[in-house]
């Protein structure tokens, strides 16, 4: 994808009216209603997807009611910014649904992680609108609302900064190096379920970013070869890795390599520059990235940096 066929939403502004969805799996009423709250208490309205508390098993509710709410409020004129609620699983079931045309001629704010990858990585790659990697309403994982996550989230998302330098520690350059390029990627486990379909995005000079939770180190050497064997990594400008939650393998007596040193074999022959541990995914305090966004890693200034507003 060319530059120029990014699409920016508008900024939020204090009195707009935000909506919350679960394309997902169900979600706990309690949690909710206290994102609910917090985002009322912030100075913003509300409004609900019409079946957020839907539930089908593991996903919340079927699909084309999921993905209906997903249309109803990209169209509605009054929402600046849609929120997911959590993630879980689901959202690969949807986007064969999905009517992008409509979403590309409405763009607005979308957040969300994890599962969530995938209508992120699909919406980018078919409509070219940039979308936020950052913190969610309800959760799962979560028992309080990340404060300082949503922090950093409405920071990137209010504001028309063009620059946010984002420091980065020695210990965590795997490979060094300085370049530039557009920020893709998400969950590791869902961004690779992608491959083969329409959805996957095109990485020539993008820098890649992948995070991931409750994946076996074999799983994760598995996830990444198979994107390497595609080719998607030929072209790259360099990755970023973050936080690999509850990853360290649950065999007993295990003495096979770990995340770490999956990912050091793997990028080994690589020339971009590679750093890890970048604190985004499933952890506490996430910084939110901007999926589609022009970005820079230095690792002899030690920096990542957002190179231009992800909001007009």
């Amino acid at each position: 994808m060319k530059i120029k066929d990014i699409i920016k939403p508008k900024r939020l502004k204090k009195g707009d009216t935000v909506s919350i969805i679960s394309p997902a799996s169900p979600i706990s009423r309690e949690k909710l209603e206290r994102g609910i709250s917090y985002l009322e208490n912030l100075g913003y309205n509300v409004k609900l997807g019409r079946h957020i508390y839907a539930k089908k098993g593991y996903l919340s509710g079927i699909d084309e009611k999921r993905v209906s709410d997903l249309h109803e409020l990209f169209c509605d004129n009054d929402v600046k910014a849609i929120f997911c609620s959590r993630g879980g699983y689901g959202s690969i079931r949807i986007l064969d649904l999905v009517d992008y045309e409509l979403i590309r001629r409405n763009p607005k704010i979308f957040i969300g992680f994890s599962d969530i990858t995938a209508l992120e990585v699909s919406i980018f790659t078919k409509t070219g609108l940039l979308t936020f990697y950052g913190p969610m309403i309800a959760p799962d994982s979560n028992n309080e609302m990340d404060f300082s996550a949503f922090d950093f989230l409405f920071k990137i998302i209010t504001s028309q900064s063009s620059f946010y330098k984002i420091n980065i520690s020695n210990q965590n350059v795997v490979k060094k190096g300085r370049s530039k390029g557009i920020l893709i990627g998400g969950c590791l486990s869902v961004f690779s379920s992608l491959l083969g379909t329409e959805y996957i995005p095109n990485l020539e000079n993008a820098i890649i970013f992948f995070e991931d939770i409750d994946e076996e180190p074999y799983r994760i050497d598995k996830y990444l070869n198979q994107l390497r064997l595609c080719g998607l990594f030929d072209n790259a400008s360099g990755f970023v890795f973050g936080k690999f939650v509850n990853c360290e393998s649950r065999q007993k007596n295990y003495k096979g390599p770990t995340v770490d040193e999956v990912i050091n074999d793997i990028i080994s022959n690589l020339k971009v520059p590679v750093i890890k541990n970048f604190d985004f995914g499933h952890i506490k305090g996430k910084l939110t990235i901007p999926m589609g966004i022009k970005a820079t890693i230095d690792t002899d200034k030690l920096y990542i940096s957002f190179d231009e507003n992800a909001v007009i």
